[in-house]
């Protein structure tokens, strides 16, 4: 399914969670107005385009829930919000140099490509297919409006048992998952972990300690809702 002139569709990995609650496979991917520079440019044309890819999984959900930039902006302001400095470069500053300071970034929202060159293609493409499945607006359409709206979205789901082998899909997936588990970390006391799964150990500890909220953010709600 392709929609056209819709709206930020939030926490997009909400609706892989939901396609693999559902026992379905799913490819979702959405544009954005521009807030990343085609690699070798200055000015922010490409957006960082999220992608969702989900598969279902008795033991845990495999869900990926990515931005094509190196930090989506979300994340970029939660840094922000808690006067830290992102772990590794996130975009540029006014200078033209990469930096990993959230405000410098945030200034002119001038994100870094994931790969550098090879993000830039991935959004550029991205872009382009949810434009073209959609009909909709383009990066460049999105980017003359005031406000980020009428973006364009493809939702893909996959039905794996029409393959009739769920017991071999598990096996693949053990294998894989396994192979990427059983590596000496770089850090000692850390550990390698597959798409989704940090998440469903966040989820764990929120459903039984609470959800933390920046005072900040919840102070700017209450104050909407006074």
């Amino acid at each position: 399914m392709a929609l056209r002139d819709t709206n930020h569709w939030m926490r997009g990995g909400t609706y892989g969670w939901q396609a693999a609650d559902a026992g379905c496979i799913s490819i979702l991917f959405t544009n954005t107005q521009p807030n990343m520079p085609p690699w070798g440019g200055m000015d922010s044309r490409l957006g960082n385009n999220p992608l969702v890819v989900s598969i279902p999984r008795e033991q845990g959900h495999i869900v990926l829930d990515m931005a094509i930039s190196q930090f989506a902006f979300g994340k970029i302001n939660d840094y922000k919000l808690r006067g830290e400095k992102l772990p590794y470069p996130g975009g540029w500053d006014d200078n033209n140099e990469l930096s990993n300071d959230p405000e410098k970034v945030l200034l002119k929202e001038r994100g870094l490509p994931i790969g550098y060159w090879k993000g830039s293609a991935l959004s550029m493409i991205l872009d382009m297919l949810a434009t073209l499945l959609s009909a909709g607006n383009s990066t460049y359409k999105i980017g003359l409006k005031e406000y980020e709206t009428g973006v364009s979205q493809v939702y893909l789901c996959i039905c794996p048992e029409i393959f009739n082998n769920k017991a071999l899909e598990e096996k693949l997936l053990y294998e894989i998952i396994d192979y990427s588990h059983d590596v000496e970390p770089m850090h000692p006391g850390t550990k390698v972990y597959y798409p989704g799964e940090r998440t469903l150990q966040t989820r764990a500890r929120n459903l039984k300690n609470g959800i933390t909220v920046s005072e900040e953010v919840w102070q700017q709600v209450m104050e909407l809702s006074a």
